[in-house]
């Protein structure tokens, strides 16, 4: 989920994303066009791992918002799914961005067909 404009997810401290990020907070993701394969960007940053109510709220409805075609949850269902989420080893990491890497394969094939550099 994008919160503040920065990639979020969560996890609990019994996954192995937790521990790498604990151990080493460099991270990328990889973000591609459901259309189309060959068009991707990377975003390669450090991951800021906390503990925070109020972002854990603000993911589950993001979360549930998506899954839901765009239509966000009903109070009831919102309040539900963040009690299944609360636990006191849960914890929110942020990816902040330091770089950004884009992938676009339909331009470079045609580059590579016109004889041209694809990178000028």
């Amino acid at each position: 989920v994008v919160i503040d404009d920065l990639i979020t997810v969560t996890s609990t401290t019994n996954r192995a994303k937790y521990h790498a990020w604990r151990r080493n907070p460099a991270a990328s993701f990889c973000i591609w066009d459901p259309d189309d394969i060959g068009r991707q960007v990377t975003l390669r940053g450090q991951m800021e791992i906390m503990q925070d109510e109020e972002l854990l709220r603000r993911y589950t409805e993001g979360y549930l918002t998506r899954a839901r075609g765009g239509r966000p949850p009903k109070p009831e269902r919102l309040e539900a799914e963040i009690a299944s989420f609360a636990a006191p080893d849960r914890h929110i990491m942020q990816l902040h961005v330091e770089r950004v890497v884009s992938h676009d394969l339909p331009a470079l094939l045609a580059a590579e067909r016109e004889g041209t550099d694809a990178w000028s």
